[in-house]
């Protein structure tokens, strides 16, 4: 069974835009949950949900959930989480979404189930009274230690657009009911699933294929208990549960055969000048990169961020800062490929390459050292390159966010040798 039209991941996962976009998949939108973030340093926190929604189809979109209790018995709580709550509300409308994950805000010890039913009902109901039929809410379970407790509320509810959102993970890690258990009581209220696995230990947000919940036998078994239902993957990598749904047979590899596409060529020009001491070279500009006519445009490849940590300087914004970062630290920049036949910016679908000339680099700068961003640039570069140019060539872990293996600090690290031929 191929669940691609009903799969989503979260924005959690630093690897979530390039895996949505390479499977076509919908985005979950994570970047509220904390609420603070609809206030304070907004325009930062918008504009990376929004990178992420870039060129995604379908979505979903998280409110926040810390300390927002719609069950509350301090009646003031209890505002704070509708003012909250409706915030949200306005935001995700504002993107267009009109599906709404919230938590339920219980707290065992503190709410009994009856009075927990009751607030609850009344809290949810002046929140849907004015939202238009299309928009649809799901209550995720967080705290609950029974799988009855959700579904006893949407029956008290008898709301045709509350449903409820099972998390895989709170469910393991806060109770000790079976987790086939949780699906049989949820199938009949449930539209959408929060899927991640842990060791019952703590909610680690690991792999599907890691963890004490059986996926293999899980995932089919709640498939067909609620097949209307969509799914979001909640890690903070997504690519490894990716690799496995690909392996189990949910998802197929798309069609990234670049047969019948036009040869794109390489219009940046390189970054270079008598100073320069080594040589940056990545494989071919990424659709991003292509479009802003400038080297790693797309936000969410770590080069600047990586480059910037390296040399201890400020993180470039415009191409102006970056270009001067360049030249001021004595480094040349550009790709391997002059011209080639791609799909979108997936390396792996690349074909008829013809390789860029560095020999205006080569006749100009005093180079001591090549580096290559990524194996892909490095196998190109030793493939169509390195027996014009007598200098050492060292490969370098890509900065692209496909290199979801490597953190930010790793990257840093490995990173830091291309200071070693630089003058100081």
């Amino acid at each position: 069974m191929n669940i691609q039209k009903k799969l989503y991941l979260a924005t959690i996962a630093e690897d979530a835009h390039l895996l949505a976009s390479h499977y076509n998949l919908g985005i979950e939108v994570n970047e509220f949950c904390t609420a603070a973030n609809m206030d304070l340093d907004f325009a930062r926190w918008d504009a990376k949900a929004r990178a992420n929604m870039a060129g995604i189809k379908r979505f979903v979109f998280h409110a926040p959930f810390n300390e927002i209790h719609p069950s509350a018995i301090d009646p003031k709580a209890r505002r704070l989480a509708m003012d909250r709550l409706e915030q949200a509300y306005q935001l995700a409308a504002t993107y267009g979404i009109r599906r709404m994950v919230v938590h339920s805000g219980f707290l065992p010890d503190v709410y009994f189930p009856q009075w927990f039913f009751d607030r609850s009902v009344e809290f949810w109901q002046e929140f849907m009274a004015d939202k238009p039929a299309d928009f649809e809410l799901l209550i995720e379970n967080q705290l609950e230690p029974e799988a009855e407790l959700l579904p006893r509320l949407c029956e008290r509810l008898r709301h045709p657009r509350i449903r409820l959102c099972l998390d895989t993970g709170h469910a393991l890690y806060r109770s000790k009911q079976d987790i086939f258990h949780w699906a049989d009581c949820f199938a009949p209220y449930c539209d959408h699933l929060h899927l991640h696995n842990n060791d019952r230990v703590w909610d680690w947000h690991w792999c599907l294929d890691r963890g004490a919940i059986p996926m293999a036998k899980f995932l089919p078994y709640v498939l067909k208990k609620m097949p209307s239902a969509t799914i979001t993957l909640e890690h903070l990598k997504a690519a490894d549960s990716i690799q496995w749904l690909v392996q189990q047979g949910y998802l197929t590899e798309p069609d990234v055969s670049p047969k019948n596409t036009e040869p794109q060529v390489h219009s940046i020009p390189p970054v270079f000048d008598a100073r320069s001491e080594i040589l940056i070279l990545g494989s071919f500009p990424s659709v991003k990169s292509r479009e802003g006519q400038f080297f790693y445009h797309h936000p969410q490849n770590r080069f600047w961020r990586v480059l910037a940590a390296v040399l201890n300087e400020p993180l470039p914004e415009t191409i102006e800062e970056k270009r001067r970062l360049l030249l001021t630290h004595h480094i040349a920049l550009w790709d391997v490929i002059a011209s080639c036949r791609i799909s979108g910016s997936s390396d792996s679908s690349i074909r008829d390459v013809r390789p860029n000339c560095l020999k205006p680099i080569l006749e100009t700068a005093h180079l001591k050292q090549v580096f290559l961003n990524g194996g892909k640039a490095y196998t190109l570069y030793h493939r169509y390159l390195s027996d014009k140019i007598s200098l050492p060539a060292v490969k370098l872990p890509s900065t692209s966010p496909a290199n979801a293996a490597w953190s930010m600090e790793r990257l840093i690290d490995a990173w830091r040798q291309i200071t070693l031929p630089l003058t100081r």
